[in-house]
């Protein structure tokens, strides 16, 4: 008896449930998301109604109260109702209600408890559903994806990118992104600011602003602004603050560099001659390392018939040859090891240098030859191609003679003279002189040492 009495229970459970269900709401009720108004002003709630089922007749919405409160909390509505005599299957039909907004809006999204009635044919339908308002944080319906945030060096052009949404339901026009005048930043070329004509809904926009850095400006972190503008399918202008972070980092090394540019520019007022003075200086602080190089290089390339006969006497015993190599090696004067690790030691000094001159304030506009900006790529090419003609001359006088470097030989002064299209004139020149210097100086240690090596090879 008690199984029945649950069973019986559960069916009608069951039952009523089914029946509290009951057809769903075929109508598709949409809003648009938009400015967040201020206190004491007007705003339409727009709403889109699609028909997805049979023709209805008179459709009532009806608005009759915001969710979580008892009224419309801090909107008056001046026509909560909308009456729509006949809609017919998939028709669309735009309306819109009248809202004044009382006091300051606290959240970015409310909803309003609607009632929906209407007919097919003889039957009346009656629903409730929500029906949102939705604003934007800050002006309109485009908005910064993210907080714009860069950290970079002291001294250094900045290269800014932040990325805007168009996250509203029709076309925005005319994006201008620029920079807060403020004590610390401008940007560079001024009147060059970024713009885009126009952004698709649901489209997103990377902006890049290069920003230079005041004198003033010490490392450490500064909040700026970023401006957006842009206008809506209506011509509507929207303009509204971004905040964004810019970190100033220092490095010493860099620092230095740097400073011994500027010595140099102050006894021939030039960077284009200042970097070569600065080339040069680092080739003459290098030149003992490059010395033992060369030596420790052109004493492998005299030995290497012998090498060659080494490898094919014991050529079954691999072993042996390593061991009447290392005695070769001996006899000369010769260590793998050091030439290694005097090729290697340069490296840093060289990326230093070559961060010094990348992106230097101090840098931007200045003229060399017919090059007017020292900070930007050469516009004629002939850079680029002195660059890659420089480098193919140093490899051609260290590697030419052996054949299994030929195809290196070409290739990289071929890629070097590509990279150098987008390479500021001052990295370029650098490059330049860098490659004619190490070219002289393998030229006067081929000839200083000529004598030693006919010695190894007699």
């Amino acid at each position: 008896m008690k199984k029945i009495l649950i069973f019986s229970v559960l069916l009608f459970l069951f039952l009523g449930f089914t029946l509290s269900l009951g057809a769903e709401l075929d109508l598709k009720i949409t809003t648009e998301q938009i400015e967040k108004p201020s206190p004491q002003s007007e705003v339409k709630l727009n709403l889109t109604i699609e028909n997805l089922g049979d023709e209805k007749n008179n459709l009532v919405i009806k608005l009759l109260s915001l969710s979580n409160y008892s009224d419309f909390g801090p909107f008056d509505a001046k026509n909560n109702e909308l009456k729509i005599d006949k809609i017919s299957k998939n028709e669309k039909i735009n309306l819109s209600i009248d809202l004044y907004v009382k006091e300051e809006l606290t959240k970015d999204e409310y909803g309003f408890i609607s009632q929906v009635s209407y007919s097919i044919g003889n039957i009346l339908n009656q629903y409730y559903t929500t029906i949102p308002l939705t604003f934007t944080t800050m002006g309109g319906q485009l908005s910064f994806t993210s907080a714009p945030n860069v950290k970079v060096g002291l001294e250094t052009l900045i290269a800014l990118s932040s990325t805007v949404k168009n996250n509203g339901t029709t076309e925005v026009k005319d994006i201008t992104v620029k920079l807060k005048e403020n004590e610390y930043f401008s940007e560079y070329m001024e009147g060059k600011n970024v713009y885009l004509e126009s952004l698709a809904e649901g489209k997103s926009a990377t902006f890049t602003l290069r920003i230079k850095p005041h004198d003033s400006v010490k490392a450490g972190t500064y909040e700026t602004f970023l401006i957006l503008s842009y206008k809506d399918s209506n011509g509507k202008q929207f303009v509204y603050e971004q905040p964004a972070t810019i970190t100033i980092t220092a490095s010493s090394f860099t620092y230095f560099i740097r400073r011994i540019l500027d010595f140099f520019y102050g006894i021939i007022p030039n960077y284009g001659i200042a970097i070569i003075l600065l080339t040069l200086l680092i080739k003459l602080v290098l030149l003992p390392l490059t010395i033992q190089q060369l030596k420790s290089m052109s004493k492998t390339q005299a030995l290497t018939p012998e090498l060659k006969e080494l490898q094919k006497k014991y050529k079954d015993d691999p072993k042996k040859a390593q061991e009447e190599q290392m005695k070769l090696y001996k006899k000369y004067g010769i260590n793998p090891a050091t030439g290694c690790l005097i090729s290697i030691l340069p490296l840093p000094i060289l990326l230093i240098l070559f961060s010094s001159l990348n992106g230097y304030v101090k840098l931007l506009d200045q003229p060399f030859l017919w090059v007017k900006n020292l900070a930007i790529p050469d516009p004629t090419y002939i850079i680029p191609i002195l660059v890659a003609a420089t480098t193919l001359l140093q490899q051609y006088l260290t590697t030419g003679k052996d054949p299994t470097s030929k195809i290196f030989m070409f290739m990289f002064p071929i890629l070097i003279g590509y990279w150098a299209l987008s390479f500021q004139t001052a990295i370029s020149i650098y490059w330049i002189f860098y490659s004619i210097f190490s070219t002289i100086e393998f030229i006067l240690v081929n000839r200083r040492y000529a004598k030693a090596l006919e010695v190894i090879k007699k």
